[in-house]
C-alpha cells in the first residue's frame, strides 16, 4: 500500500547489517543509516567487518545488504541470514546487493542481477519485501595487479572506466535514496518492492554475466 509523503509516520526501529570487502558496502549502508536518521527514526549499524553480531531486539525493521564477489555473498553475510531468517521475515525486511554489474546497461546484465538475488533468497529462504541492485566501486589502487588486469578487461567490455591510476566510484545515491525512502514509506508499490522488481529482472535478459566485487 502506498503511503501519502504527507501523513506523519511513527519512526521505526532500523537495524541495517552489511558485509562490505572494499568498503563501497559499508559506504552506501551508512548512507541509508543517515537517511533514516533525518527522518526521525532509530537506526543501529552492524558491520560484520568491524562490529559483533547484530542485536536485533526492539526492531522492526531491518536492511540486509552487501557485495557480490564471484558470483557470491559473503558466507558470513549469507549464513548469519539463514540463522536469524525466522525473526528477518517477521519484520520489514529490506535486502541490496553491491556490484559492478549493476553499473552494466545491457539487458543480460539485468537478469544477472536478479538471478543472483533469487539464489541468495532461495538459499537463505529470506523474504524481503524491498530489494536493490547498486553499482559499487572500481577501487584499482587496492587491487593487486591480476586482480586489477582482470577487473579493467571486464569493465572495458561494457563500457566502464579503465584508467587504473585512480579509483571510480559508480554507486547512485538517487537510486539508494529512493530505496531508502520506499522503506520508510512502506511503498511496497515501488520500483523496489520484491514483485516489481525481481519482475523486472526477470524480463530482462537470459545470459548470465560474471558478477564483481565492490
Amino acid at each position: 500500500m502506498r503511503t501519502s509523503p504527507d501523513v506523519a509516520r511513527p519512526s521505526k526501529q532500523v537495524a541495517i547489517i552489511v558485509s562490505s570487502q572494499y568498503g563501497q558496502s559499508a559506504k552506501i549502508a551508512r548512507f541509508i543509516r543517515d537517511r533514516f536518521l533525518v527522518q526521525g527514526h532509530h537506526v543501529s549499524l552492524f558491520n560484520f567487518a568491524a562490529d559483533e553480531a547484530p542485536d536485533l531486539t526492539g526492531c522492526d525493521t531491518v536492511i540486509i545488504g552487501g557485495p557480490v564477489y564471484i558470483g557470491k555473498f559473503s558466507k558470513q553475510l549469507t549464513v548469519w541470514t539463514k540463522e536469524n531468517v525466522a525473526l528477518l521475515n517477521d519484520l520489514t525486511c529490506g535486502f541490496f546487493s553491491v556490484s559492478l554489474n549493476a553499473a552494466d546497461k545491457r539487458p543480460q546484465a539485468r537478469k544477472a542481477d536478479g538471478d543472483l538475488i533469487r539464489l541468495f533468497l532461495n538459499e537463505s529462504s529470506l523474504k524481503p519485501m524491498f530489494v536493490a541492485c547498486f553499482p559499487g566501486a572500481l577501487r584499482y589502487r587496492e587491487y593487486g595487479l591480476v586482480k586489477r588486469w582482470i577487473l579493467r578487461r571486464i569493465s572495458a567490455a561494457n563500457g566502464g572506466p579503465t584508467d587504473t591510476s585512480r579509483d571510480h566510484e559508480l554507486t547512485d545515491w538517487i537510486q539508494v535514496a529512493n530505496f531508502t525512502d520506499a522503506i520508510s514509506n512502506g511503498d511496497n508499490a515501488s520500483p523496489f518492492g520484491v514483485e516489481n522488481r525481481l519482475g523486472a529482472y526477470a524480463q530482462a535478459g537470459t545470459a548470465p554475466l560474471d558478477q564483481l566485487s565492490a
